[in-house]
Protein backbone atom coordinates (compact mmCIF):
# COMPACT_ATOMS: atom_id res chain seq x y z
CA UNK A 1 0.00 0.00 0.00
CA UNK A 2 1.49 3.50 -0.82
CA UNK A 3 2.58 5.23 1.99
CA UNK A 4 0.74 8.28 0.56
CA UNK A 5 -2.57 6.53 0.89
CA UNK A 6 -2.00 4.88 4.47
CA UNK A 7 -0.64 7.98 6.38
CA UNK A 8 -0.49 10.61 4.08
CA UNK A 9 3.59 10.62 3.98
CA UNK A 10 3.63 11.59 7.79
CA UNK A 11 5.01 8.34 9.29
CA UNK A 12 4.15 9.70 12.78
CA UNK A 13 0.25 9.77 12.07
CA UNK A 14 -1.88 7.70 14.20
CA UNK A 15 -3.20 4.68 12.60
CA UNK A 16 -6.23 2.71 13.98
CA UNK A 17 -6.00 -0.96 13.64
CA UNK A 18 -9.64 -3.19 14.38
CA UNK A 19 -9.45 -7.00 14.24
CA UNK A 20 -13.17 -8.23 14.33
CA UNK A 21 -14.35 -11.82 14.23
CA UNK A 22 -15.77 -12.89 10.90
CA UNK A 23 -19.18 -14.93 11.54
CA UNK A 24 -21.16 -17.03 8.82
CA UNK A 25 -24.10 -14.95 8.94
CA UNK A 26 -22.12 -11.79 8.30
CA UNK A 27 -22.27 -10.25 11.67
CA UNK A 28 -18.78 -9.48 12.89
CA UNK A 29 -17.88 -9.30 16.49
CA UNK A 30 -15.35 -6.70 17.34
CA UNK A 31 -12.27 -8.31 19.30
CA UNK A 32 -9.79 -5.05 19.89
CA UNK A 33 -7.56 -2.28 18.37
CA UNK A 34 -4.64 -0.95 18.97
CA UNK A 35 -3.30 2.66 17.83
CA UNK A 36 0.23 3.28 16.31
CA UNK A 37 1.94 4.71 13.78
CA UNK A 38 4.31 3.89 10.23
CA UNK A 39 7.16 4.87 12.73
CA UNK A 40 6.42 2.85 15.24
CA UNK A 41 5.60 -0.25 13.39
CA UNK A 42 8.98 -0.13 12.00
CA UNK A 43 10.80 0.42 15.41
CA UNK A 44 8.53 -2.43 16.71
CA UNK A 45 10.52 -4.90 14.09
CA UNK A 46 13.95 -3.60 14.70
CA UNK A 47 13.45 -3.74 18.40
CA UNK A 48 12.54 -7.52 18.17
CA UNK A 49 9.18 -6.34 19.84
CA UNK A 50 6.64 -7.87 17.80
CA UNK A 51 3.17 -7.75 18.73
CA UNK A 52 0.66 -5.08 19.84
CA UNK A 53 -1.94 -6.27 22.41
CA UNK A 54 -6.25 -5.66 20.97
CA UNK A 55 -7.80 -3.92 23.61
CA UNK A 56 -11.69 -3.86 23.81
CA UNK A 57 -12.49 -0.66 25.89
CA UNK A 58 -16.18 -1.76 26.81
CA UNK A 59 -14.85 -5.23 28.24
CA UNK A 60 -12.14 -3.51 29.81
CA UNK A 61 -14.22 -1.03 31.46
CA UNK A 62 -15.98 -3.73 33.02
CA UNK A 63 -13.73 -6.62 33.85
CA UNK A 64 -10.75 -5.62 36.51
CA UNK A 65 -8.95 -8.34 35.60
CA UNK A 66 -9.07 -7.39 31.93
CA UNK A 67 -5.93 -7.31 30.39
CA UNK A 68 -6.69 -7.75 26.41
CA UNK A 69 -8.51 -9.39 24.11
CA UNK A 70 -5.45 -11.02 22.26
CA UNK A 71 -2.33 -10.02 20.15
CA UNK A 72 -1.16 -9.53 17.40
CA UNK A 73 2.21 -10.59 15.86
CA UNK A 74 3.96 -8.07 13.48
CA UNK A 75 6.02 -10.20 10.97
CA UNK A 76 7.50 -7.46 8.90
CA UNK A 77 7.30 -3.80 7.77
CA UNK A 78 9.41 -2.36 5.19
CA UNK A 79 8.50 0.59 3.26
CA UNK A 80 10.17 0.37 0.10
CA UNK A 81 10.86 3.07 -2.43
CA UNK A 82 9.38 3.00 -5.82
CA UNK A 83 11.35 4.25 -8.19
CA UNK A 84 10.24 7.00 -10.86
CA UNK A 85 10.90 6.47 -14.99
CA UNK A 86 13.40 9.13 -14.83
CA UNK A 87 15.25 7.41 -11.78
CA UNK A 88 15.11 4.26 -13.86
CA UNK A 89 17.03 5.99 -17.12
CA UNK A 90 19.72 7.68 -14.57
CA UNK A 91 20.28 4.52 -13.22
CA UNK A 92 21.47 3.23 -16.41
CA UNK A 93 18.03 0.98 -18.15
CA UNK A 94 18.02 0.73 -21.72
CA UNK A 95 14.93 1.94 -23.33
CA UNK A 96 14.23 0.33 -26.90
CA UNK A 97 11.31 1.64 -29.45
CA UNK A 98 9.56 -0.70 -31.92
CA UNK A 99 7.06 0.08 -34.36
CA UNK A 100 4.59 -1.34 -36.06
CA UNK A 101 2.44 0.51 -39.34
CA UNK A 102 -0.91 -0.78 -40.25
CA UNK A 103 -0.84 -1.67 -44.24
CA UNK A 104 -4.37 -2.65 -44.34
CA UNK A 105 -6.86 -2.26 -47.41
CA UNK A 106 -9.30 -0.02 -44.67
CA UNK A 107 -6.51 2.82 -44.91
CA UNK A 108 -7.45 3.69 -48.28
CA UNK A 109 -5.79 3.22 -51.68
CA UNK A 110 -2.53 5.43 -51.51
CA UNK A 111 -3.54 7.07 -54.55
CA UNK A 112 -6.70 8.85 -53.25
CA UNK A 113 -6.46 11.60 -50.69
CA UNK A 114 -8.86 10.22 -48.55
CA UNK A 115 -6.26 7.25 -47.74
CA UNK A 116 -4.28 7.35 -44.48
CA UNK A 117 -1.62 6.52 -46.56
CA UNK A 118 -1.89 9.14 -49.42
CA UNK A 119 1.52 10.27 -50.77
CA UNK A 120 1.46 13.98 -51.14
CA UNK A 121 4.80 16.08 -50.99
CA UNK A 122 3.37 19.11 -49.91
CA UNK A 123 1.47 17.31 -46.91
CA UNK A 124 2.40 14.81 -45.05
CA UNK A 125 0.11 11.61 -44.46
CA UNK A 126 -1.23 10.87 -41.34
CA UNK A 127 1.50 8.11 -40.37
CA UNK A 128 4.19 10.34 -40.80
CA UNK A 129 2.72 12.87 -38.59
CA UNK A 130 2.03 10.43 -35.71
CA UNK A 131 5.30 9.31 -36.43
CA UNK A 132 6.38 13.19 -36.12
CA UNK A 133 4.97 13.35 -32.69
CA UNK A 134 4.67 10.35 -30.72
CA UNK A 135 6.97 8.51 -32.38
CA UNK A 136 9.43 11.27 -31.96
CA UNK A 137 8.76 11.23 -27.70
CA UNK A 138 9.41 7.94 -27.07
CA UNK A 139 12.87 8.15 -29.37
CA UNK A 140 14.24 10.28 -27.58
CA UNK A 141 14.52 8.41 -24.64
CA UNK A 142 16.35 5.34 -27.03
CA UNK A 143 19.87 5.72 -26.74
CA UNK A 144 21.24 4.47 -29.79
CA UNK A 145 18.24 5.97 -32.20
CA UNK A 146 18.14 2.72 -34.27
CA UNK A 147 14.66 1.11 -34.41
CA UNK A 148 13.15 -1.67 -35.69
CA UNK A 149 10.39 -1.13 -37.78
CA UNK A 150 7.57 -3.52 -39.12
CA UNK A 151 4.56 -3.57 -41.05
CA UNK A 152 1.51 -5.65 -40.98
CA UNK A 153 -2.01 -6.73 -42.76
CA UNK A 154 -0.58 -6.08 -46.17
CA UNK A 155 1.88 -7.91 -48.78
CA UNK A 156 5.37 -6.75 -48.49
CA UNK A 157 5.68 -7.54 -52.60
CA UNK A 158 3.32 -7.81 -54.99
CA UNK A 159 4.14 -11.33 -55.79
CA UNK A 160 4.65 -12.33 -51.71
CA UNK A 161 1.45 -13.68 -49.84
CA UNK A 162 0.01 -10.89 -46.48
CA UNK A 163 2.61 -11.04 -44.38
CA UNK A 164 1.33 -9.64 -40.42
CA UNK A 165 4.59 -8.87 -39.75
CA UNK A 166 7.06 -7.95 -41.90
CA UNK A 167 10.56 -5.44 -41.66
CA UNK A 168 9.70 -2.77 -43.44
CA UNK A 169 13.02 -1.86 -44.96
CA UNK A 170 12.63 -5.57 -46.30
CA UNK A 171 16.13 -6.95 -44.37
CA UNK A 172 14.42 -9.59 -42.22
CA UNK A 173 18.09 -10.22 -40.24
CA UNK A 174 18.35 -6.04 -39.65
CA UNK A 175 15.25 -4.43 -39.60
CA UNK A 176 16.72 -1.75 -37.61
CA UNK A 177 15.85 1.60 -39.16
CA UNK A 178 18.11 5.08 -37.71
CA UNK A 179 16.51 7.98 -36.38
CA UNK A 180 12.78 9.37 -37.25
CA UNK A 181 13.91 10.69 -40.63
CA UNK A 182 14.89 7.45 -41.53
CA UNK A 183 11.59 5.79 -40.91
CA UNK A 184 9.71 8.59 -42.55
CA UNK A 185 12.30 7.55 -45.84
CA UNK A 186 11.61 4.09 -44.99
CA UNK A 187 7.95 4.27 -44.64
CA UNK A 188 7.90 6.52 -47.93
CA UNK A 189 9.69 4.10 -50.29
CA UNK A 190 8.10 0.68 -48.85
CA UNK A 191 4.80 2.49 -50.25
CA UNK A 192 5.80 1.64 -53.76
CA UNK A 193 6.04 -1.87 -53.38
CA UNK A 194 3.85 -2.85 -50.35
CA UNK A 195 0.44 -4.16 -51.37
CA UNK A 196 -2.72 -3.08 -48.86
CA UNK A 197 -4.66 -6.51 -47.88
CA UNK A 198 -5.72 -7.28 -45.09
CA UNK A 199 -7.15 -8.32 -41.94
CA UNK A 200 -5.62 -6.44 -38.85
CA UNK A 201 -3.79 -8.78 -36.55
CA UNK A 202 -1.71 -8.12 -34.17
CA UNK A 203 -0.44 -11.41 -32.82
CA UNK A 204 2.38 -11.96 -34.91
CA UNK A 205 3.63 -7.93 -34.22
CA UNK A 206 3.31 -8.66 -30.31
CA UNK A 207 5.26 -11.82 -30.63
CA UNK A 208 8.22 -9.94 -32.25
CA UNK A 209 8.18 -7.49 -29.89
CA UNK A 210 7.65 -9.83 -26.91
CA UNK A 211 11.20 -11.68 -28.44
CA UNK A 212 12.98 -8.54 -28.59
CA UNK A 213 12.12 -7.17 -25.14
CA UNK A 214 13.41 -10.78 -23.91
CA UNK A 215 16.12 -10.29 -25.86
CA UNK A 216 17.22 -6.91 -24.37
CA UNK A 217 16.70 -8.20 -21.61
CA UNK A 218 19.19 -10.72 -21.37
CA UNK A 219 21.47 -8.23 -23.30
CA UNK A 220 21.08 -5.38 -20.43
CA UNK A 221 20.58 -5.45 -16.96
CA UNK A 222 17.71 -2.83 -16.87
CA UNK A 223 15.56 -2.57 -20.07
CA UNK A 224 12.03 -1.58 -21.39
CA UNK A 225 11.17 -1.84 -24.33
CA UNK A 226 7.96 0.02 -25.93
CA UNK A 227 5.59 -1.13 -29.02
CA UNK A 228 4.42 1.25 -30.82
CA UNK A 229 1.58 0.25 -33.23
CA UNK A 230 -0.34 3.28 -35.51
CA UNK A 231 -3.00 1.79 -37.07
CA UNK A 232 -6.28 3.22 -38.78
CA UNK A 233 -8.25 1.84 -35.55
Amino acid sequence: MPVQKLCGGDLDRKLLFECVDWNRSGREDFIGSFETTLRELQGYIENEKHYYELIDEKRASKKKKYQNSGRVQILQCEIVKDNTFLEFLRGGMNISLMIALDFTASNGDPDFTTSLHHRNPYSPNEYIRALQSVGQVFANYDSDKSFPVFGFGGKPTADSPVSHCFPLNGNEQNPQVQGIDGIIQTYCSALDRIVLQGPTIFKEIIERAASHAQYAENTFKQAYTILLIITDG
